[in-house]
């Protein structure tokens, strides 16, 4: 993975973690954390404040027991976790956005919540948290222009 582009490709990531496990994932998470420790972290900037837990749930199960880094930004007296933007993960959120992504678009499809339920059996998610997702989401419909 190309850390540089701080952006996460979740089409490529589903096919590595097929192969190798989730614990490519958990591997990848960490290496990005140390590379922008290593790499990016500006002392000017930020200031280094504790290592916060953290067990994100994605589509291919959960991971337990994952620290990152988080860090104070000096400007403005804010935390900062370089690793919850990269992958793209609001900060009370605990599932990633593409198992969402997945749930609209099985849903979407006609499929019951029991149905999305087997094709996702590994995340554990309820059919209260699917409601949440479904009644949340902001799906954008164009509107058919009139024909004169």
């Amino acid at each position: 993975m190309n850390f540089l582009e701080n952006e996460l490709n979740y089409n490529e990531l589903d096919n590595q973690i097929k192969n190798h496990g989730l614990n490519y994932f958990t591997n990848l998470l960490k290496a990005y954390d140390d590379f922008w420790y290593q790499n990016i972290y500006d002392k000017s900037k930020y200031k280094y404040v504790k290592t916060a837990k953290r067990s994100p749930n994605t589509q291919h199960g959960k991971i337990n027991n994952f620290y990152r880094r988080c860090y104070l930004i000096l400007e403005t007296n804010e935390y900062y976790y370089p690793l919850d933007n990269y992958i793209k993960i609001q900060k009370r959120k605990r599932t990633l956005t593409n198992l969402e992504h997945t749930i609209i678009k099985n849903s979407g499809n006609g499929k019951r919540q029991s149905d999305v339920q087997d094709i996702l059996k590994n995340s554990n998610f309820s059919k209260t948290y699917m409601t949440n997702v479904m009644k949340n989401a902001v799906i954008g419909v164009e509107e058919i222009k009139e024909k004169k």
